[in-house]
């Protein structure tokens, strides 16, 4: 699966493992969050790298709150004259 991160939104849940109990943090607005296994397919919690530590979030709040990053930058490249690739 390629990596793929996500640029929060609007706030949302996260869940951090500090000294062996599970706390809810939340994500700011604008945080990136990259996800670390997936799919991001139904109501299940995902494991994501965030503001230096793994943490775990809900693949709707992912799907819902925050978008991809991905895709932004393709669209950028896709409107600066020469920077694809020549078609072969």
């Amino acid at each position: 699966m390629a990596t793929q991160s996500f640029r929060v939104k609007l706030s949302t849940l996260a869940i951090l493992e500090i000294a062996g109990q599970r706390v809810a943090v939340r994500v700011g607005t604008g945080d990136v969050v990259t996800l670390l296994n997936g799919p991001l397919d139904g109501i299940r919690l995902v494991d994501v790298y965030w503001n230096g530590k793994t943490a775990q979030m809900f693949t709707i709040d992912l799907r819902e709150r925050a978008d991809l990053i991905q895709s932004e930058v393709i669209a950028a490249i896709h409107q600066i004259p020469g920077t694809l690739p020549p078609v072969a």
